[in-house]
């Protein structure tokens, strides 16, 4: 996962299928509440470049090692009404 540079940043993952909150962000990497985060391609199944959503929530100390936060769809996806499907060849 990454938000505006390059190189990820730190770990996505869903919470009991209520949230996603990026874990493992260095203490180094200035995050702030809206920030865009999106695919970094660093997994083979996943495509680089999808926005997975916007930090809404900071959810480490300064004092901690790592930082942690959630981030919600940008997408409302109740309003959709079409769908396409990404694979890769």
């Amino acid at each position: 996962t990454k938000v505006g540079g390059t190189e990820p940043i730190g770990v996505t993952k869903g919470e009991f299928g209520l949230s996603v909150v990026v874990d493992l962000i260095p203490q180094t990497v200035a995050i702030q509440e809206g920030d865009i985060i999106i695919s970094s391609g660093f997994e083979n199944e996943i495509a680089q470049g999808l926005v997975l959503g916007k930090v809404n929530r900071i959810l480490s100390k300064d004092n901690d090692l790592f930082q942690s936060v959630s981030i919600v769809p940008i997408v409302n996806y109740d309003s959709l009404n079409l769908v396409s499907v990404i694979l890769k060849k």
